[in-house]
């Protein structure tokens, strides 16, 4: 299905989310998170790390012994699925498991407790060096390695970028959210300048929805 938002519905959807999971009790909790790229993954890891936790994007291809192991060697207690990866959450064996198709169901829930006077989200302060993601390399000389990207690394990252380059106003998202260039220059680094990014629904419908979002910046990696 299409979805299409605002900058103001996201920020409104990150609120609540994050409040929800303040509310659940999560504090520097290990969150990861697989599936096809989506607006409801984008919206989870923004929720996760702007409620003080830590988000451990996986990747959504990697052999079930692999996600078990990132999966147990990261800390994480929660897992964050897309409804197609139902299994492979199941297979982690971890007992928290949020599908995002029922992300709707938190947002509401987040929603009331805003509704009701909880301003847990607004009230918290972030620490700009504290832990905010997890990336793990490809693995391709051993198991895969954590890098550990502070708040302050992915914004420094960011703002020394925009002093270098011009980008357009327009953007197209393809790559996979467990690689730190889909998150960094695909979603934050737009969103810096107020840009509209298109997610695009899965390599087979690539060249049919780059027609459709008829995008100006594009971003891949060497296959």
């Amino acid at each position: 299905k299409e979805i299409t938002k605002t900058y103001k519905e996201f920020k409104d959807d990150v609120e609540a989310l994050a409040t929800y999971f303040i509310s659940e009790g999560y504090n520097t909790t290990h969150f990861a998170m697989f599936g096809e790229t989506s607006y409801e993954l984008i919206l989870v890891y923004f929720a996760v790390i702007n409620s003080g936790n830590i988000i451990v994007p996986i990747d959504k291809d990697a052999p079930a012994e692999d996600m078990r192991y990132l999966f147990n060697f990261s800390d994480a207690s929660v897992v964050v699925h897309t409804d197609m990866y139902t299994d492979e959450a199941k297979s982690i064996g971890c007992k928290t498991c949020i599908n995002t198709k029922d992300i709707d169901v938190l947002l509401e829930k987040g929603k009331a407790l805003i509704a009701s006077g909880n301003d847990s989200y607004k009230k918290l302060i972030i620490d700009k060096d504290a832990l905010a993601i997890i990336v793990y390399t490809s693995g391709s000389t051993g198991k895969p390695k954590g890098v550990m990207i502070s708040h302050n690394c992915l914004c420094v990252g960011i703002s020394t970028t925009l002093k270098t380059l011009s980008l357009p106003d327009s953007h197209f998202l393809m790559l996979p959210l467990n690689h730190i260039l889909a998150f960094g220059a695909g979603v934050v680094l737009p969103m810096f300048i107020g840009a509209e990014i298109f997610i695009n629904s899965g390599i087979k419908n690539l060249v049919k929805e780059i027609n459709i979002a008829k995008p100006k910046c594009l971003l891949c990696v060497p296959v």
